[in-house]
Parts: C-alpha cells; structure tokens; sequence
C-alpha cells in the first residue's frame, strides 16, 4: 500500500472506526471480523450437501423444481449477527457492505458457487423505497462484492410496485407477496440473456424473494442463476429457496 492510500486509511479509521461485522467492536484498519466472531461463519459444507439451499440433502429444504441452481450465505440471521445487518440495512450504513462483501466472497469461492459466473446482479427496490432509505442496501452489496470478485454488476430487475414489507408477513404470505412484481427493460435482454448470474441479496428467510426475482431472470433468458446473500434464516422449518 503506498504512503498516501496508508495515510488515508489510517485517518478514516481514526474518524470511522472499523468494526466487526457480527458484534460492532472497533477492530485495527482493514479488518472485517473479530477473533471472537469467527465462528459465526457457516462451515463451508463437505460433498453431499444441497447446491440450492446449502444444506446436508437428508435436510434439504428446497422447493420441487427451484429457479436458482445454487444459493450460499455464510451467516444464520441471529444475534449479533441479525443486530448488525439492521443497522447495515436501516441505519444509514453502506458502508458495511464491504465488509460483507470480503466475507461472502471467500465463502462463495470456496463452495463453488462464483466458478463460472458472468454477471452480477441484486433484488431491486422501488423508486420509492430508495428515496425513503437512502439506498438499495442489496445493491451496496453487490457492488462491493463484484469488485472483489471481479464479475460485471449491473441493475437488470425493476420492481415496478410496491408491496407489503417481507420481514412482516408469515412465511406462507411471502410466496405470493413478490408474485409478478419483477420485470426486465428490454435493454437488458441481451445483457442477460444465456449468462450464468449471481444475484445478491441481504438475507434469505423464506427464499421468496430469491425465488421470484430468478424466475423473472430465466423467463428472460438467463442460463442459470445463484442466490448469494450475506445471511439466512436459521429456523429448521423455514424453506431457504
């Protein structure tokens, strides 16, 4: 690192302290997780486990014939953890999203999920919704990680109305909030079309989300696409994808 990026690294720091992803505590420049937090990691899974919900297949949650190939998340949303991305999501932080960023990649890269990628994409929101935040935090992190990664990001999806927020409904109304709500400009036909897509998300519950923004990618064209997300559902009863 050359003197000059040092400098200015080390005086960011001092005004914006980096902290750990999982449980908030200030942390030496550069670093993303604390010693501590490791372990929130998700093992990356041995053979046998399921490319959709990253599951072992005795446990497999994956709904008959699922629009994504793959999906990987290297956190349970719990504790620490679900305490954090809040603060990513609702409280003016995009900045996290790097941090996430460097960690999802490592955990994709050593599932397998990135091999073979050619484009990166993210779960859009309304107009709407973005003035209201301030931004699109799925996009933050899409951004972040196709730098990281080195994949194109563009936005394709438009979610052209708005609808009930997700985290207040029961799984079963989840499946039928997002139902139709994505489309795709005819200028990204092309961009699209036979690519194998990764698309970004925060967290993954019930899958729903995941689940309708890929099927509106393969209607129009895509190859094959895979969930990334920084976090998932922890419940045993929910389903991933």
């Amino acid at each position: 690192m050359k003197r000059s990026e040092r400098l200015r690294t080390e005086l960011r720091h001092a005004f914006f302290p980096f902290r750990c992803c999982v449980c908030g505590r200030v942390l030496h420049a550069g670093n993303e997780i604390c010693k501590e937090c490791i372990s929130a990691i998700l093992k990356v899974p041995p053979s046998g486990f399921c490319r959709g919900c990253g599951r072992p297949m005795k446990k497999c949650m994956c709904i008959p014939e699922p629009f994504l190939s793959a999906a990987a998340a290297p956190f349970l949303f719990e504790g620490d953890v679900r305490e954090q991305i809040h603060k990513f999501k609702f409280e003016n932080k995009p900045f996290m999203a790097l941090s996430y960023a460097k960690i999802v990649a490592k955990y994709i890269h050593d599932c397998g999920i990135a091999d073979g990628a050619q484009l990166l994409t993210f779960v859009p929101m309304t107009q709407k919704a973005i003035k209201m935040r301030g931004y699109n935090q799925a996009r933050e992190f899409a951004v972040a990680l196709s730098n990281i990664l080195h994949i194109e990001c563009e936005q394709t999806l438009v979610k052209y109305c708005e609808t009930p927020s997700q985290h207040d409904l029961s799984a079963f109304l989840r499946h039928g909030n997002l139902t139709g709500v994505y489309t795709l400009p005819p200028d990204k036909e092309n961009l699209i079309r036979d690519k194998v897509i990764l698309l970004a998300d925060d967290i993954t519950t019930t899958g729903s989300t995941l689940h309708e923004a890929a099927k509106t990618l393969l209607i129009f064209g895509a190859k094959e696409v895979r969930g990334v997300c920084i976090a998932r559902a922890p419940a045993q009863d929910q389903m991933i994808i």
